[in-house]
């Protein structure tokens, strides 16, 4: 994807700056990593087809077949974009986040999130549940960035549900605000990991369940992402069978 937008410093967050050499690799790194880091779920779901073709039970005439190649082409699409992004960045010598806020239904964001993730919720053997209002829900968004956070808080969730339990992905109005909700049915989250669940290279420990729930770029580049567009993003427990993954956006429009 190609961002060659000029924006205010609120609308970007400069990685590279005018620091020491080792701290401006140290930052370059980190930037790098966050990208690298979202690859992961659509590589996962491209690999759920590949595994079909090479076994010789792919039929075309099949509708869940058919739509597993629809969610290998969404995440190759997705999985170019990030690339571009990196090369993009490369290019410039500036690693940033680089806002282009344009008005968006996040009603499509969302299908498309749960289309490109189809693959891995097959292959985690977990279903995916959209529920999206009948009307348009807008917000001025950046279409790419928000994409890959949601993409990143369902590619989660479905790595934390067992195999046949769901994920629920929803957008609902809330006064001026859109909340976006992921809600997963796995090992829930502890008061303290509530407030340390964004936190850079933090892992959560599930003493509970004697689980990791392994957090370490993904929540982090969520909450960057999300601060970056005015939005807030925060975690709930699920009634202790599962969390609760929110994102509020600003509501373009009259309710």
């Amino acid at each position: 994807m190609n961002n060659n937008n000029t924006e205010s410093p609120s609308q970007s967050l400069i990685v590279n700056n005018n620091k020491g050499n080792h701290a401006k690799f140290d930052e370059n790194l980190e930037f790098v990593s966050l990208i690298v880091h979202d690859l992961q779920g659509p590589i996962a779901s491209m690999k759920t087809l590949t595994k079909f073709l090479i076994s010789g039970k792919y039929n075309p005439e099949n509708d869940m077949h058919a739509a597993l190649v629809r969610s290998s082409k969404n995440a190759l699409e997705r999985t170019e974009a990030i690339i571009q992004d990196l090369l993009d960045s490369a290019n410039q010598g500036n690693f940033a986040i680089r806002l282009n806020l344009e008005l968006y239904d996040l009603r499509e964001i969302l299908k498309d999130s749960v289309d490109a993730l189809g693959g891995s919720a097959f292959d985690y053997g977990v279903s995916l549940n959209l529920d999206i209002p009948k009307n348009p829900a807008m917000a001025k968004i950046d279409r790419y960035y928000l994409v890959r956070a949601v993409d990143n808080l369902i590619f989660n969730a479905l790595k934390h549900s067992s195999r046949g339990k769901s994920v629920f992905i929803k957008v609902e109005r809330n006064n001026s605000e859109y909340v976006v909700s992921i809600t997963d049915q796995g090992s829930g989250l502890d008061e303290v990991d509530k407030e340390t669940i964004f936190d850079k290279y933090n892992q959560v420990s599930l003493r509970k369940y004697g689980k990791y729930r392994g957090i370490g770029l993904g929540l982090y580049f969520c909450k960057l992402a999300i601060s970056a567009m005015d939005g807030r993003i925060w975690a709930e427990s699920n009634n202790e069978a599962g969390a609760v993954f929110k994102i509020a956006l600003r509501a373009e429009g009259k309710i």
